[in-house]
């Protein structure tokens, strides 16, 4: 069997400002809120489970936006941590443990139970990992193994710093580019497998060669092509998407982030058409949607 998932960081608008170095609003603002119905859509008319990931700012949002989802098994939650940290990778246990454990007792005090977590900004670091299985978690989905999308981030700080503008945004190790489809991470080096690992990765997928394009927002909307996103390890096809790729653009939190975020320079509905006709052909070439923390179930199947 062929396995697909479609996971979305529920961002918000000060993730936004951190990253992009944007004054904050004078209005409150919410792209988790906004985006929740068109969320809902997709899962309704495609007939497909999510996997949702949360941080302190959008867990209320989400919580009653798919409460219904979350109870009946068709959304899943996993945790973002508390205050999306981009540097989290790179922090002391400390205070992973405070941003990780902070989020997983708020979710939890909602009757939310978490099993998965997923880095602000990508990576899977020693630490992190200790805190995860402290947590008794299953699963992570932390790694991005896309050259391209290193490359690409490489030159949106360069260009940050050129106009002076400050950024959250790192680069972490090479090692990250290593691993394409699920393994048990090393408690020692997290990107190598172990036979005694207890945690299973699974990173984001990227296109099979020539595009080896990452399964995400930015990318799928602009090259649209739903067969550019083949995955290149065949049997898993796991996207990480975020809340800002559901949002219509002409709400306020669109119009706010919309010289910032490129993907809101495509009508929603474009994007949805875009995103479902991507679904469809993984559909029709076998792929089986559903949430992560059910890959990780299935993959467990398969290395006994």
């Amino acid at each position: 069997m062929k396995f697909a998932c479609i996971s979305i960081d529920f961002d918000e608008i000060t993730e936004y400002q951190a990253i992009h170095g944007i004054e904050a609003s004078k209005t409150q603002l919410s792209v988790t809120q906004n985006c929740i119905e068109n969320v809902r859509r997709l899962i309704y008319e495609e007939n497909i489970p999510v996997t949702t990931f949360l941080t302190s700012q959008s867990l209320d949002y989400a919580y009653e936006g798919l409460k219904l989802e979350y109870s009946t098994g068709l959304t899943e939650a996993g945790n973002h941590s508390l205050n999306h940290r981009y540097d989290l990778g790179r922090l002391d246990y400390e205070t992973i443990k405070k941003e990780i454990f902070g989020l997983h007792e708020q979710a939890d005090s909602k009757g939310l139970k978490i099993k998965g977590f997923r880095s602000p900004g990508w990576h899977l670091s020693r630490n992190i990992l200790k805190v995860i299985e402290e947590l008794n978690y299953s699963y992570t989905s932390c790694m991005n193994p896309s050259t391209v999308y290193y490359l690409s981030k490489l030159l949106y700080i360069g260009f940050s710093f050129l106009k002076g503008v400050e950024t959250s945004s790192v680069i972490h190790p090479p090692s990250d580019l290593l691993v394409h489809r699920p393994y048990f991470p090393d408690n020692k080096k997290p990107w190598k497998n172990s036979s005694k690992g207890k945690i299973v990765e699974i990173p984001m997928s990227t296109g099979s060669f020539p595009f080896i394009l990452p399964f995400t927002g930015y990318f799928l909307f602009k090259f649209k092509k739903p067969s550019f996103f083949i995955p290149l390890t065949n049997d898993f096809a796991v996207f990480h998407l975020h809340g800002v790729d559901f949002l219509n653009e002409n709400t306020r939190e669109g119009q706010y982030l919309r010289g910032y975020e490129k993907v809101l320079g495509l009508p929603f509905a474009e994007r949805f058409e875009i995103l479902k006709r991507v679904i469809n052909n993984l559909k029709s070439r076998g792929y089986v949607f559903m949430t992560l923390g059910n890959i990780e179930k299935e993959f467990r199947k398969t290395e006994k």
